[in-house]
């Protein structure tokens, strides 16, 4: 049951991992936006996100993980809620893996059954060798 901003992004994550494309899309609302973190484009509904998600499919895997202790949860009132935190995009193509750290930003309504009405995620910008610098 998706009762919490928790059971929303756990959900998202497992149907993620499971390369569920119906499971992740049933959680976008139908006026939901996604900037996601592999694409210049935004994709605006169902029948644009699903385009997205359908493309993890070109990889032999993919794993997203939440970093530990990185996620912050808002409430912005009336079962409205802000999650952010960083998280790491797990891939295999062709036999070669590869990792990539993102922030993101989930904009939750509970009241509604397809509860993402916006995700925003981007590849952190800033290096391991910047961050000493800063």
């Amino acid at each position: 049951m998706l009762n919490t901003p928790e059971s929303v992004l756990t959900t998202w994550i497992n149907g993620v991992n499971a390369l569920d494309v119906p499971v992740v899309l049933a959680l976008y609302h139908d006026e939901a936006l996604l900037l996601p973190t592999f694409s210049e484009k935004c994709f605006k509904g169902p029948d644009e996100i699903v385009k997205y998600f359908e493309g993890m499919g070109r990889h032999d895997s993919v794993r997203v993980e939440y970093l530990p202790d990185t996620t912050d949860i808002l409430s912005i009132g009336d079962q409205h809620y802000v999650a952010g935190g960083l998280y790491d995009w797990h891939f295999v193509t062709d036999g070669e893996p590869a990792i990539f750290r993102a922030r993101y930003t989930f904009v939750i309504d509970l009241k509604s059954e397809r509860p993402i009405q916006h995700h925003h995620s981007s590849v952190n910008p800033i290096s391991k060798s910047m961050e000493a610098k800063i």
